[in-house]
Formats: C-alpha cells, structure tokens, sequence
C-alpha cells in the first residue's frame, strides 16, 4: 500500500492537535529576524506567542514557489523555481514581514500558508460573501524586474513576479506581465500556467470561473486538490471540499505547510 493511499484510509488527528502542530509550526517560522538571503538554520522561542507578526521570508519563499515542484515534469523548470533562483524579488522580505492575514489562500505561487495567521478567521468567516483582499502593502519595481527578467530569458523570475502582484491585488498588472510570460514560456509549463490563471480568477473573486478551470485538466497533483477543494469550501459544497483536502493533505509531506494548511481546513468543515 503507498504511502498516500495508507494515509488516506488512517484516522484523522484530532482538531486540537491539529491545530497545535499548525501553531507550533507558525511559531517556528516567526522566530527568525536576520537577513533571510544569508541565514542559516530559522531558531524560535517556545514561548513565542503566535500573534508576532513576523516570518521567516525564506521559509515564506520556500511554500510560495513549492507548486512549481509539484506541476513541472522536467526537474531543469522545477530548478528555476528553487530559492536561490529568487533571491532578489524586490521588497520580497518586506512584504512578508508587514503582511495582512488571510483566512484561506490558494496552492499558487506566490502565497503561502503562513497567510493564514488567525484561525479565527477561518471560523468566523461568512465564505458565501467573502472576497479576497488587496493587502496595502506594494512591492517598488515589481513590474519593472518582472520584465527585466524576461529580458533576461528568466520566465520563472518573471512569472513569479506575476504571483506576487496578484497576491498584491494589482491584478490588471499581472494580466499584462502574464501574457508576455506566456510568450515566453517553455513547453512543459501547461499545468503551472493553468494553475496560474486560475489563481489569478480567484484572487479577483471568481471562484466559479477558477473551480471550472481547475476542474478542466484531468491532474489530481496537490496543488489541483487542494485549489479544488478550497473553491468548494467558498461555494457552500462541504462534503467535496472536505474529500479535495484531504486528499491533498494525503499526498503533501507533514513538513509542508501546505498539508498542515489542508488538514486544518478540512476538519474545520467537520
């Protein structure tokens, strides 16, 4: 029996257990301050209190560009999405650290699960009327280095511009970089940028329209499970999105957040 299979047939933990692993590992990720580019190993306090709001920005980077991992067949384009591809994304550690919580995020690049900072949030939401926001924070020469990147023949650099710019809220921006990293784009990259236009849909609030262009490639690969799932939690249907998580909670490691993230939100729909 596979390790995913096994995993999908064993007991789910506890949702207080649960959330005190999703907390511990916030915790862990908000005890580092230094130079994010240059640090070794993150340390944290055991005292630390969850509500500090600060991050690792490598740790944040690492989960912001895992989906690429997940959806590149060819390990060389899975190899331009590694951290030390994007050492220099403008205002990158700023960003994260001044960053707005979120209840929920999507699989894409660009976000990561350290978003979700308050799961209050989660509970208190009313999902039927819940639309992303557009954090106040902007990133300064964003667009510009996003098409210097292209320049440079560096389509990764230049489509992670473009996540980052959604995640901003500057979503006419990102359309516009977007379709000239499609120009750019090598093959191999279909299901990333079905990923990527998708999460472009739901950060503008269509989620109708980005669940049907998730719903569209026949890949059951995390980041399409979970983005499937996260769609059906904001469109009132529980029991998908419940089976959608777990499934892509199933198939993620325990040292992602981004299982954690899954595993958090489907019991919060038990």
């Amino acid at each position: 029996m596979s390790q995913t299979v096994k995993r999908l047939h064993e007991a789910p933990p506890s949702l207080a257990g649960l959330l005190t692993q999703y907390l511990n590992r916030q915790r862990t990720e908000m005890g580092w301050y230094g130079d994010w580019s240059d640090a070794e190993e993150s340390e944290f306090e055991p005292y630390q209190p969850a509500e500090v709001n600060v991050v690792d920005p490598r740790m944040a980077l690492e989960e912001a560009l895992a989906a690429a991992q997940w959806l590149l067949p060819d390990p060389t384009h899975r190899a331009e999405f590694h951290t030390r591809q994007m050492r220099h994304v403008p205002d990158w550690r700023t960003l994260v650290r001044r960053l707005e919580p979120m209840p929920v995020v999507p699989f894409a690049l660009g976000y990561f699960p350290q978003l979700v900072r308050d799961v209050r949030q989660i509970w208190e939401t009313d999902w039927q009327h819940w639309k992303p926001n557009s954090p106040h924070s902007t990133a300064s020469g964003l667009w510009e280095w996003g098409e210097l990147m292209l320049a440079q023949r560096r389509p990764a650099a230049a489509l992670f511009a473009v996540a980052v710019l959604r995640w901003l809220g500057q979503t006419g921006e990102a359309r516009q970089l977007f379709r000239a990293v499609k120009g750019h784009a090598p093959d191999g990259w279909s299901l990333l940028l079905v990923n990527e236009d998708a999460a472009l849909l739901w950060q503008e609030g269509d989620f109708e329209a980005a669940a049907r262009l998730w719903e569209s490639v026949s890949s059951d690969a995390p980041p399409f499970s979970f983005n499937r799932g996260l769609c059906a939690l904001l469109l009132g249907r529980s029991r998908q999105a419940r089976e959608l998580l777990a499934h892509a909670a199933a198939c993620l490691v325990e040292s992602s957040a981004w299982h954690h993230l899954a595993q958090l939100l489907r019991l919060l729909l038990e």
